[in-house]
């Protein structure tokens, strides 16, 4: 009986820790599809003629995406992108299911 709950508590604690590690790899991918997604933005709407674009796509150990001009997260999510008359101008970039946490955007009195 005891070795019968041993190996169950053993069986559980592994399918906890590999859902963990799962879920870190997922996040991974995701802060990745959420920078590469936010680049593309950048590219596409002519960033470096943005009124203002600060932090966006510098890569330093204290900044992250989070820290970039009219992005709001929630924890390490893109959760509002707020760039409302900040001289953005073109095409906006496909695929937003790369920000699966995004809940607002403004993006208005752009050109």
């Amino acid at each position: 009986m005891f070795q019968s709950k041993l190996l169950l508590l053993f069986a559980f604690s592994g399918w906890i820790l590999l859902k963990a590690v799962a879920e870190d790899i997922r996040n991974g991918d995701a802060s990745e599809d959420q920078y590469a997604f936010l680049q593309e933005l950048y590219d596409l709407t002519s960033g470096d003629m943005w009124t203002n674009n600060t932090n966006w796509l510098v890569k330093q150990d204290n900044i992250t995406l989070c820290n970039w001009h009219g992005i709001t997260c929630s924890g390490k999510w893109v959760q509002k992108i707020d760039l409302h008359n900040n001289g953005l101008g073109g095409p906006l970039p496909d695929k937003w299911e790369r920000l699966p946490y995004l809940e607002s955007i403004d993006i208005s009195s752009n050109k």
